[in-house]
C-alpha cells in the first residue's frame, strides 16, 4: 500500500439557500394584514438574512476535483479494511460451512457494511469529474469506478445475506457468488489505490489549493495532520504513534477555534472544529481496538472532515454568514 498519497484536499458543496420568497400584490391589490397565509411572520422572531443568489466568486474545479478524488482514495483504503477481515477468517476456503467476516462495525440498526458502501461510492462522482483534465488522475478514478463502487456493494449484498440467515436456506450458493465478487475485485484492489494515490501527487503538483485567509490555512493545516494520523492507522502503526499524531490534530483544531474567535459566524470555525473532533475520538478507537470496523468508521470520520472543510469553502465564497441565533447545517448530511 503506498504510505505517502494521503494530503489535505479542500472540498466543494452546494450550500442551501434558507430565503423564502413570497409573490407580491396585484397593482392596487390591498396587502394581507393578518392570518397564516398573509406571510407575516409572529412577533418576536427574525427572518434569517438573505444568502446571496451568486457566491462572491466561483469555486475552483480543481478542488472540486480534488475533493472527490482525494475522498475516493480514502475509501479504497478502507475497503482494504474489509479485505483483511474476509481473507482472515476464510483463507483460501470459499464460504460455507465458515461464515466470512465483512470487518463491518457494530450497529444498532441497519446494514453495517453501509459505511464500506458510502466510502467506495464517492469514486462515481470522483470518476465524473472530468475538470480540469489530467490524463494520469483520470485513468486512475476510472480503474477505482470499476473496483471501488462494486465491491462496497458485494459488502452490503453480503451483510444483508448472511444477516438474514440465507445461507441456511440455500446452503451458501448465493454467499459463494458474492464471495466471487469480492475476490475479484479484492485482487484488483491494490493495485488500483497506489494507481489513485499516485495519480493524486501529481494532480496535486499539478493544480495545488492556495489559501489566503488565516481561517482557511488553519483548517488546512488541521487536515494535514488528520491525514497523517489515518495513514498511520491505515499502516498499522501502535496506538502510541497514533495518538501522539492525534495530539497534533487537536493541537490545529484548537489553532482554528482562535482564529476564528473574533470572525463572527465564520465558515471554518463553524464545520471544522466538530468534524475534527469526531475523527479523533474515531481513530483513537481504532487505534486500540485495531479492528476493521473501528478502522472504517475512523475512515468515515476522515471523509466527514474532507467534506466538513467542502462545506466551510463554499460557505466562505457564497458570502453568507449564518445567524448567531441559528443552528449551523450539520456538515455530514445525516452521514455519522
Amino acid at each position: 500500500m503506498r504510505t505517502t498519497c494521503l494530503l489535505a484536499i479542500s472540498l466543494v458543496v452546494t450550500a442551501c439557500s434558507d430565503k423564502s420568497t413570497e409573490p407580491a400584490p396585484a397593482s392596487g391589490a390591498p396587502a394581507s394584514t393578518g392570518g397564516a397565509a398573509s406571510g407575516v411572520r409572529p412577533a418576536g422572531s427574525q427572518r434569517r438574512p438573505a444568502q446571496p443568489s451568486r457566491p462572491k466568486r466561483q469555486a475552483e474545479p480543481s478542488i472540486m476535483k480534488s475533493y472527490h478524488a482525494e475522498r475516493c482514495y480514502i475509501g479504497l483504503v478502507a475497503l482494504k479494511f474489509a479485505q483483511g477481515a474476509v481473507d482472515k477468517s476464510l483463507g483460501k476456503d470459499r464460504p460455507g460451512p465458515k461464515v466470512p467476516d465483512l470487518g463491518t462495525p457494530e450497529v444498532k440498526s441497519g446494514n453495517p457494511a453501509f459505511v464500506y458502501q458510502r466510502l467506495a461510492r464517492v469514486c462515481n462522482a470522483a470518476g465524473s469529474s472530468d475538470k480540469p483534465a489530467h490524463e494520469e488522475l483520470d485513468k486512475a478514478l476510472d480503474a477505482a469506478v470499476e473496483v471501488g463502487p462494486p465491491l462496497g456493494q458485494a459488502l452490503v449484498d453480503a451483510a444483508d445475506y448472511y444477516g438474514k440467515k440465507e445461507h441456511e436456506k440455500d446452503k451458501f450458493e448465493k454467499g459463494r457468488e458474492l464471495h466471487k465478487t469480492m475476490k475479484a475485485a479484492f485482487e484488483k484492489l491494490d493495485a488500483v489505490t497506489k494507481q489513485v494515490g499516485d495519480a493524486l501527487a501529481a494532480y496535486k503538483t499539478a493544480f495545488p489549493s492556495k489559501w489566503e485567509a488565516a481561517p482557511a490555512q488553519k483548517s488546512q493545516a488541521a487536515i494535514d495532520k488528520a491525514l497523517a494520523a489515518f495513514e498511520l492507522l491505515a499502516q498499522g502503526k501502535d496506538a502510541a504513534d497514533v495518538e501522539k499524531a492525534l495530539a497534533d490534530v487537536t493541537t490545529a483544531t484548537a489553532e482554528i477555534e482562535a482564529a476564528v474567535k473574533a470572525l463572527k459566524g465564520d465558515a471554518y470555525g463553524a464545520f471544522m472544529p466538530k468534524a475534527l473532533t469526531t475523527f479523533v475520538e474515531k481513530a483513537k478507537v481504532a487505534a486500540t481496538e485495531k479492528t476493521p470496523g473501528t478502522l472504517a468508521l475512523a475512515a468515515g470520520a476522515m471523509e466527514n472532515v474532507l467534506e466538513a472543510q467542502n462545506n466551510a469553502y463554499k460557505r466562505d465564497i457564497s458570502g453568507y454568514v449564518e445567524p448567531s441565533d441559528g443552528p449551523m447545517r450539520d456538515p455530514h448530511h445525516g452521514m455519522k
